[in-house]
């Protein structure tokens, strides 16, 4: 079987999509908050980032607080209740951690959401997807990256999460990787179909990765949120267009609007 020319130039916009998300449009100072470990989260405290730079979980891992600043040095609006590892784990595996939330409803959008502008967008988006999850990577790309060229053996394939606990395990076509191999490509498809098609994306902890699997159904695109954070979500490629998010989709979005006199 053949990937229909429909999907063949939805699968190029989305790498395209990808390229521009975390090559040209990243809003956060990566290397600062780079996660350092791996791990669930559980027994996160919101008091221990607040006036602070870093915060320690119940199982010792040490994060880095969310910066306040983009790249370019400009102001990013946060959610002064903001978090890392807002959800309870409520499945897991040797690669992934899949939270139980909806996260179509609007109260678990707004602890996904960076600021008002990003959780406008999610709302927004929830008529475009089946499926929203937030899901915690315990293999990042950039790691794995770096364990193969310790070892000398060139990466063959990574497994990325679905929702509800689903994993593909992606054969690896091609790849563009930086010479540090903290950023990069990935494009491949699913282990034994190779008419599907995968693209991935990454910047240091940071991923986004597009899956299209037409035997089956399975369409799924997912958006970074934090270092070893990622929305998942389930998607119908026809109805689904990432460019109607009035810029590029999965970042925190930064409100460039004049404010009021009573905002000043």
């Amino acid at each position: 079987m053949t990937l229909p020319r429909g999907k063949i130039a939805l699968a190029a916009c989305f790498a395209l999509t990808l390229a521009t998300l975390l090559g040209i449009a990243i809003y956060w100072n990566l290397p600062d908050r780079l996660k350092r470990g791996a791990g669930s989260g559980a027994g996160y405290r919101p008091e221990d980032l607040a006036g602070t730079t870093n915060y320690k979980d119940a199982a010792g891992v040490v994060w880095v607080a969310p910066a306040a600043n983009d790249v370019n040095g400009r102001p990013v609006e946060l959610y002064p209740d903001f978090r890392m590892h807002p959800l309870a784990v409520a499945k897991e595996s040797a690669n992934c951690a899949w939270t139980a939330e909806d996260g179509r409803r609007p109260d678990v959008i707004r602890m996904l959401a960076h600021n008002d502008a990003e959780y406008k967008r999610m709302l927004d988006e929830n008529s475009r997807i089946k499926e929203r999850q937030l899901v915690y990577l315990k293999q990042l790309a950039a790691l794995e990256v770096q364990k193969s060229r310790l070892t000398g053996q060139p990466m063959q394939s990574l497994v990325l999460p679905g929702t509800d606990g689903q994993e593909f395990k992606v054969d690896i076509t091609s790849s563009d990787l930086s010479d540090s191999g903290q950023i990069g490509t990935f494009n491949g498809f699913v282990d034994g179909h190779p008419e599907t098609a995968v693209s991935v994306a990454f910047k240091f902890g940071r991923e986004a990765y597009t899956i299209l699997s037409p035997f089956d159904g399975n369409d799924f695109d997912a958006e970074p949120r934090e270092s070893g954070e990622v929305i998942v979500k389930s998607i119908d490629p026809s109805a689904y267009d990432p460019w109607r998010c009035g810029g590029v989709c999965g970042m925190p979005v930064v409100n460039t609007a004049p404010k009021t006199a009573a905002a000043q």
